[in-house]
């Protein structure tokens, strides 16, 4: 991304040009550094990044703070207590990760006074998103797509997930302009979704409800809430990892709690037949799961040069997960597949400067264990008891794997990279 030059004065840097830092006031200079941070959190970028990024700019304006970032505050060292409060609930751009990355990229190598990041920080925020919220919901009907048919769904089922993913799109889309009801929103697409489930099985012919239910709301699986909080607990940054690994676990809760309010009032509808699917062959199943790779490209409001990782690490966990279930049986080994699929999402980072999350994220998407469990809440709300609470306990075991597989990956390959402090100027 190029960054532009902005009217700000004689001050304002021209960009290309290595300029010597301003003595800007420094209560100027901490309160950019906190809207420097609360943007980067909003991009989803793990807090060490943020805490890195804040300090290189601190120095190349002059000071040298170091900032303490949490999922909800952002702190500075030194001077008067500068605090600033910042949604919990943060939301991927890659374009605009990316734009911020550069701005900080400027300020570090001398090439932006505080006027000009300024300037830039404002027009990056005042950017309207890649996609609209018409098209993110599109996105998640087609999703649902790849994800029916990696799970051995049919055409039948393919058709009532879309459906619900459309549904689920629109609560997620309308969740987002209201704080209190986005953290409901898994819930409440839950809910409405296994209601939609049962109520599609009224007017379509029969069809495997869990593969339909699960394939239309697995976006709402909080993947990226593990991808960052996995990396910040990597990374020393145990105090925001903790919160967001356990804001995951909610999410996960409030999936099944929605899922058993459907189930409940799904009791006052006539009984409705159900068919086994039978699963689509496998050349066709990988190139919907390629397709569903570029389609996750529009959720996380990327750019069209994303869409091959977001394809390869849908493809690699896909990849990865059936050969281990061929050779151990079962399920596999998701604690290897997410192993092998961090370290790929770690070394793009460190290599190419992909961001974390267009490879692991899709990658987490295949491997979750959502699917396991929503069937098993159908099941056991159904009068199933035997085994179900097994299951449960494996949806758990899973997760973890999941979680210590992607650990080990980042411990590896270490993804972060400091930016150097000879290039971050002059410390007052």
């Amino acid at each position: 991304m190029q960054l532009h030059p902005t009217a700000g004065g004689a001050g304002q840097s021209q960009l290309g040009r290595v300029i010597s830092p301003e003595d800007a006031p420094p209560s100027e200079v901490r309160r950019f550094l906190l809207e420097l941070a609360d943007a980067l959190h909003g991009a989803s970028v793990p807090t060490p990044d943020i805490e890195d990024r804040v300090h290189a700019a601190s120095r190349a304006l002059g000071l040298s703070l170091d900032a303490f970032v949490l999922p909800s505050a952002v702190f500075l060292s030194q001077g008067p207590p500068a605090l600033r409060r910042m949604d919990f609930e943060s939301h991927w751009s890659l374009r605009r990760m990316e734009a911020l990355r550069s701005l900080c990229d400027a300020l570090v190598q001398g090439r932006l006074d505080l006027a000009g990041a300024r300037a830039e920080l404002a027009r990056i925020m005042a950017q309207p998103w890649r996609f609209s919220r018409a098209q993110v919901v599109v996105a998640y009907g087609l999703y649902s797509v790849a994800v029916t048919a990696r799970i051995g769904g049919n055409w039948r089922e393919i058709a009532a997930s879309v459906l619900i993913g459309l549904l689920a799109g629109l609560i997620h889309v309308g969740a987002a302009l209201n704080r209190p009801v986005d953290l409901l929103k898994s819930f409440l697409a839950a809910l409405a979704g296994g209601l939609a489930t049962y109520a599609l099985a009224l007017v379509l012919p029969p069809f495997e409800f869990a593969l339909s239910l699960f394939g239309g709301v697995t976006l709402l699986v909080p993947a990226m809430l593990l991808t960052i909080g996995t990396w910040e607990m990597a990374d020393q940054g145990v105090e925001a990892g903790l919160n967001r690994l356990a804001y995951a676990m909610l999410r996960f809760l409030l999936i099944g709690i929605g899922l058993a309010g459907a189930a409940n009032v799904v009791h006052l509808f006539p009984h409705v037949l159900e068919r086994a699917a039978t699963p689509l062959p496998w050349p066709v199943v990988t190139l919907l799961v390629a397709m569903g790779g570029v389609v996750l490209t529009i959720c996380l409001q990327g750019r069209a040069r994303d869409a091959p990782w977001t394809a390869a690490g849908a493809l690699l966990a896909f990849g990865v997960s059936a050969a281990t279930k061929a050779v151990l049986g079962g399920d596999g080994s998701p604690l290897l597949a997410s192993l092998i699929v961090g370290l790929a999402g770690a070394l793009a980072y460190r290599f190419w400067g992909q961001a974390l999350g267009t490879v692991v994220v899709p990658g987490l998407l295949q491997l979750a264990p959502g699917f396991i469990g929503t069937r098993a809440v159908l099941r056991l709300l159904g009068g199933g008891r035997s085994g179900e609470l097994a299951t449960f306990f494996q949806v758990v075991t899973t997760s973890l794997e999941l979680t210590i597989g992607l650990m080990l990956a980042l411990v590896i390959v270490r993804p972060r990279v400091t930016p150097s402090s000879e290039s971050a100027g002059p410390v007052a």
